[in-house]
Formats: structure tokens, C-alpha cells, sequence
């Protein structure tokens, strides 16, 4: 009877520590996370969260197309598209000589200089700061031809394809080790005026 009862008891303990477990994984569950909470609104311009991949994709008539982001309409764009809409910021990988990927880096059709990296947080509450704080491109902004190796909780000032600023905030990016597959996750703004300034 003893070991019984020694056995209900372990039972009872066990199916408490259960439902213990599971009143934290729900309450995490249902918490915010920082990838399903979005953006925090800074100011009345255009903004949002997106997630651009380096998917090449094949439409029903066989057709192969990727999507990008346009600032201008406010998310992803295929490309090519039949609209002539530019996109501003597409997602690739970086490979070695010997065709590894090492990492993921952001580009723009063209030959012109559209990134220019105004810092990196620590946090993605420092980097919401940082893009909170990062209200004019400056005169002395260095742009660059890609955003090189990006990583979570960088900014970038973005010169879009017609001459306007975009900022980013990069939220998460990975890609995987076969090279099949990348994605970047990102706030932005925008400011469609052509002002130097995010206000």
C-alpha cells in the first residue's frame, strides 16, 4: 500500500509541475513577441513592417519573378513586374568563392548608391530608438552600392529608385546553410515629399 500511494503522490507532482509548465508556455505564447508585435508608429509618414525574401518564385504560365520592396507602395512588388514599378531594396545572398553562403545583403536595381547605415542597437527596443531618432539624412551620409552582411537591429537610410529616403529597421535576417533560402524582416518609413528630413 505504501508504494502505492508513494506513486500517486510522484503522479500528483508530476502532473503539477505539467500544468505549471503550461500556464508559462501559454502566457508566453499569448505575450508579444518581438517579431508579431510590428512597428512602433514615430510620426504621421508612411510606414510599416515587411518581410522580403530571396525566393525565386514561377507564376502559373511558367514565368520565374522574385518580390522586393517599394516605399512607394508601401510593400512587396514582384519583379519584373508589367507596372514599371521599381523596387527599392531586394534581398540576396552572399556566397564565398567556392559558393557557400556566408550571409545575406540588401540591393537595388542599378547603379546608383541607395544604402548608407546610420548604426547598430543592441536591443530591438535601442534599434526602434535608434530609428526613432534618425530624423534627416544628413549631407555627410556615405551611401553605399549594397547593405552589406546585414543584421538585426541595424538602420539604414534608404535612396529610393526616384530620388526619395526611406529608413529601416532590420528586425530579424537569416538565411540557411544550403543557400536555397534568405529572408530579412524590417520597419520602415518613408518620406514621399522628397525631403531630406522624416517628418
Amino acid at each position: 500500500m505504501g508504494a502505492h500511494r508513494e506513486g500517486e503522490t510522484n503522479m500528483r507532482r508530476v502532473l503539477f509541475m505539467l500544468a505549471a509548465l503550461s500556464s508559462v508556455f501559454l502566457m508566453s505564447t499569448l505575450s508579444c513577441s518581438e517579431r508579431a508585435c510590428g512597428p512602433v508608429q514615430t510620426s504621421s509618414l508612411p510606414s510599416g513592417r515587411a518581410v522580403v525574401d530571396a525566393s525565386v518564385r514561377e507564376d502559373d504560365q511558367g514565368h520565374l519573378y522574385s518580390l522586393a520592396f517599394s516605399f512607394s507602395e508601401g510593400g512587396a512588388v514582384r519583379l519584373p513586374n508589367s507596372e514599371g514599378i521599381e523596387p527599392d531594396v531586394r534581398v540576396l545572398i552572399h556566397f564565398d568563392g567556392v559558393g557557400n553562403p556566408f550571409g545575406v545583403f540588401l540591393s537595388q536595381q542599378g547603379d546608383s548608391l541607395p544604402f548608407s547605415l546610420v548604426g547598430t542597437a543592441e536591443t530591438l527596443e535601442e534599434g526602434r530608438a535608434l530609428l526613432a531618432s534618425t530624423t534627416c539624412v544628413s549631407d555627410s551620409a556615405e551611401f553605399t552600392l549594397l547593405a552589406e552582411m546585414v543584421h538585426p537591429y541595424e538602420v539604414w537610410i534608404v535612396n529610393t529608385h526616384d530620388s526619395r529616403f526611406g529608413k529601416i529597421l532590420i528586425v530579424e535576417s537569416f538565411f540557411c546553410s544550403g543557400g536555397e533560402y534568405a529572408e530579412v524582416t524590417f520597419d520602415w518609413e518613408y518620406q514621399p515629399d522628397g525631403s531630406r528630413c522624416f517628418r
